[in-house]
């Protein structure tokens, strides 16, 4: 700190008296306000700070010799002057004028530093989130292939014993379990970033009943949940990871707005949106879609920051990213819909997400398993367990089984018995020779032959050497519809 002297005591005075009080860091301080008017406005606003103040700035001067600057208010040159005459030459005199605007350039220093020290924190939240990102999807890979051996072998078991069998319910257990805990992984890879995240058709109310019991165990207990379904809501073409992410940030974001409690509403109905609601909205096309409202009763969105509450790291909370609602935006605008808030200070916020509506009468056939018909199939996995499952269950069904564990061994096979083989089902990570690599070299030794990839990581897509993906774990029934569908095609 600075020791500074204010030479003066009137209007001038308070307001640069105020002005510095406001700023956040100040490099001043204020040691004494000096007037010759015992009354001037200056000295009784100073008093009430707890603010040195004098009418004779000579004895002043001499009883502290540490001041480095005297700001001049009073116009007076004289005094001026008089001061300069017994005061070492070390003193500047500055303008009340040149103080301000030198004030000005400093704290715009200080808000450029903080704004600096704050893209730094938020790369380092970002690189964190690539870490755990990464973290995640190596555990995934590992966790999956054990996944798939259980659930594999479970399924191999259900395939001998009769379903009247006390163990049957039990085993059908360890595969439903197999199924969620797949699930889970993939709900941790899409928030690593590291999943295919895929649209398909699903009705979403039963995944927002999930997403409801999942936060009833996750608030505080002093929010209450009212959840509204309405019936027959129209199927979207969605992704279940990323509608799962949605309510959760949006629930996350009504928690931090009601600190003290209240109420949460998540309510889900079919709606039409006309020409008159689109014109309001120019980014909305007419038609039905299926709105997902999320409000809360909260302390509201205040009105000058409404418009950027969806900017990438915009934030009012101290130990926030501003990541949540930038990405729920993104994901909406991904499966091709939007969202509109409504809010008002003290009453509350209403988030309301619009999917388009897919309306289907169609009804999801349950999971059966297709048998073969004698035809070869090459199974390439450097998991003993896994290979070993997969093997076991394709001959189950009929087909004749070539395996390996190793991909260059893999391609040798092929070239004995390519006329014998007419589906190629491969690991993506193996020793020596990827999946990728292997289905080119067997392609272009039998262009119709028809392979399959199983990863525990993501393919990102399709290329001309592979047919099909499966990400594991891989479960039995869906095996067989693919490669029989493969087959067919090729037929």
């Amino acid at each position: 700190m600075i020791k500074t002297l204010i030479l003066g005591g009137n209007e001038k005075c308070i307001f640069l008296l105020k002005y510095l009080e406001k700023l956040p860091n100040p490099f001043l301080k204020i040691v004494a306000v000096v007037d010759e008017d015992k009354n001037a406005p200056g000295l009784l606003f100073a008093k009430q700070k707890g603010i040195y103040t004098s009418t004779d700035y000579r004895n002043f001067l001499k009883n502290d010799s540490d001041i480095k600057f005297i700001i001049e208010l009073t116009g007076k040159k004289e005094i001026v002057y008089d001061i300069s005459t017994r005061k070492p030459a070390h003193i500047a005199f500055v303008d009340a004028a040149a103080i301000k605007l030198f004030l000005d350039l400093l704290t715009e220093k200080e808000r450029a530093e903080g704004k600096r020290i704050q893209a730094e924190k938020r790369m380092l939240q970002i690189q964190r989130y690539e870490t755990i990102g990464t973290l995640i999807s190596g555990i995934s890979h590992e966790f999956n292939n054990l996944l798939m051996a259980i659930a594999g072998y479970a399924q191999l078991v259900l395939m001998k014993i009769d379903k009247k069998s006390p163990f049957y319910r039990h085993i059908s257990g360890i595969v439903d379990s197999c199924n969620r805990a797949s699930d889970l992984i993939s709900k941790l890879l899409a928030f690593g970033r590291h999943a295919q995240l895929e649209k398909m058709r699903l009705n979403l109310a039963p995944l927002i009943k999930e997403a409801v019991n999942l936060l009833k165990r996750t608030l505080p207990e002093n929010i209450i949940i009212h959840l509204d379904i309405a019936p027959s809501v129209y199927q979207v073409e969605a992704d279940p990871s990323q509608i799962h992410q949605i309510v959760i940030n949006l629930a996350a974001n009504a928690r931090d707005a009601m600190p003290q409690g209240g109420e949460l509403y998540i309510k889900l109905y079919n709606i039409f949106l006309d020409n008159d609601y689109c014109k309001r909205h120019p980014y909305v096309k007419p038609g039905e879609y299926v709105c997902l409202s999320i409000r809360d009763t909260g302390i509201g969105i205040p009105k000058e920051i409404r418009e950027r509450i969806f900017d990438p790291f915009f934030t009012t909370k101290p130990s926030g990213t501003g990541m949540g609602l930038s990405v729920v935006y993104g994901i909406i605008k991904q499966h091709k819909g939007c969202i509109n808030v409504y809010s008002e200070e003290n009453v509350g916020t209403e988030f309301k997400v619009y999917l388009p509506a897919i309306k289907s009468t169609k009804k999801h056939k349950r999971s059966r398993l297709f048998k073969g018909h004698g035809e070869g199939i090459l199974i390439i996995e450097d998991e003993p367990q896994i290979l070993a499952g997969t093997t076991a269950f394709l001959q189950e069904l009929g087909y004749k089984i070539f395996q390996s564990a190793d991909a260059e061994e893999a391609i040798n096979l092929f070239k004995i018995n390519k006329d014998k083989i007419s589906v190629v089902i491969s690991d993506m990570v193996m020793p020596k020779l990827s999946g990728l690599e292997l289905a080119k070299e067997v392609k272009q030794m039998k262009p119709e032959v028809k392979v399959i990839i199983m990863s525990g990581y993501t393919v990102s897509k399709k290329t001309d050497y592979i047919d099909d993906i499966l990400i594991k774990p891989v479960f039995f029934p869906h095996l067989s519809g693919m490669i029989r569908k493969l087959i067919n095609l090729s037929s």
